[in-house]
């Protein structure tokens, strides 16, 4: 499939290409971005392909987007992207909602037993025998006018998506995962809404485990405290704090600015700037009212059922033909034992192909 993109940077021009697609079954999009020196994404070029057109839309030049929504939002309208999480995330916060319904062909491809991050440049390559060129992956999407080499960068990003959904969803069918690729999807969408909570921030920091409950909960507090300053000064949080010092803060819990200086990753220009303010984060830090769901204090006997369900789950996973983490982590079979129930495993797909009989094993 070949197109030639209309170059869209006047909101009449917008105006217009909405009404083109307005009536379309299915909708390619990709989303180009800046974010080095920012929280929140700055969106540089929209780009969508349908049976009958190709825009690469110029955001910065346009005064709003949402002409778009319609069509992002039409339940009738299929919407095709690769690995969509940073694409949804910057696509919620210009528009306030999300392109449903979805296909992430990253997803499907996973379920197909490609690796579970597979580019789309790899995928194309194996799945449609084109090579693309690479060379304007770190390219600032934000300088104006952009190059031809850009430009042809970012139609592709679109250009073959269609083609990809047909020949996934055809080999989806035979083995019958296509529900499992539009779940997935869906859930992806889910998680990237209630990615900017600061109050889940915490589940970013994957060292949790490692530390003591008090530590835990100060590192929870920490979490929150950075991910509300790094949204309110549109910064990107490791600016804000290092998760080095987060997680030496959570450990040694200081109570005076000297101490603070003790910690890895703190210089003494960011102690004199937000010390102050951690030392305040470290003496009102929150204590639970009920075991906290950051706790991880499994007994001998529980972390040899881990290890069981663990090798289980492998060998299910290599049954389907497909990663074991795409089914779930060894957090989620810990939270298994430990007695949860509201789990993903325990629920759609996974449920049927692995949970119930994870779940047999650890009550037998």
């Amino acid at each position: 499939m070949q197109k030639k993109f209309d170059y869209i940077d006047s909101d009449e021009q917008l105006i217009a290409f909405s009404r083109e697609i307005a009536s379309a079954r299915w909708l390619a999009v990709d989303t180009e971005f800046m974010r080095e020196r920012t929280y929140y994404a700055q969106l540089a070029l929209v780009q969508i392909a349908s049976d009958s057109a190709c825009a690469l839309i110029d955001v910065p030049a346009l005064s709003r987007l949402e002409p778009l929504l319609d069509a992002f939002t039409r339940k009738d309208c299929l919407k095709i992207m690769h690995s969509a999480s940073q694409d949804l995330e910057v696509l919620e916060q210009v528009l306030g909602a999300m392109p449903e319904p979805l296909f992430d062909t990253q997803i499907a491809a996973s379920f197909l037993g490609e690796a579970e991050q597979i580019a789309y440049a790899s995928l194309v390559r194996q799945r449609l025998g084109i090579q693309l060129e690479k060379d304007q992956t770190r390219t600032n999407w934000l300088q104006r006018p952009l190059s031809e080499a850009q430009l042809g960068y970012a139609e592709a990003d679109v250009l073959y998506l269609h083609d990809l959904y047909q020949q996934l969803l055809q080999e989806l069918e035979k083995i019958g995962r296509t529900d499992w690729v539009f779940d997935e999807s869906r859930a992806l969408a889910e998680k990237t809404q209630l990615a900017g909570d600061p109050e889940l921030a915490w589940k970013r920091l994957q060292s949790l485990a490692r530390l003591k409950p008090p530590q835990q909960h100060l590192a929870r507090d920490l979490a929150v405290w950075r991910e509300r300053r790094a949204q309110q000064r549109d910064l990107p949080r490791e600016w804000v704090l290092k998760k080095q010092a987060l997680m030496g803060i959570a450990q040694q819990q200081p109570r005076s600015l000297n101490q603070l200086r003790n910690i890895e990753g703190l210089t003494d220009r960011s102690i004199q700037g937000i010390g102050r303010l951690l030392i305040k984060v470290v003496e009102h830090a929150r204590q639970p009212l009920s075991p906290s769901v950051l706790e991880r204090e499994l007994s001998a006997e529980q972390r040899g059922r881990v290890k069981t369900l663990m090798a289980r789950l492998r060998e299910i996973a290599e049954g389907v033909g497909i990663a074991p983490s795409l089914i779930a982590n060894r957090s989620t079979i810990e939270s298994l034992v430990l007695g949860e129930r509201d789990l993903s495993l325990l629920q759609g797909w996974r449920e049927e192909v692995a949970g119930r009989e994870l779940l047999r094993m650890l009550e037998a």
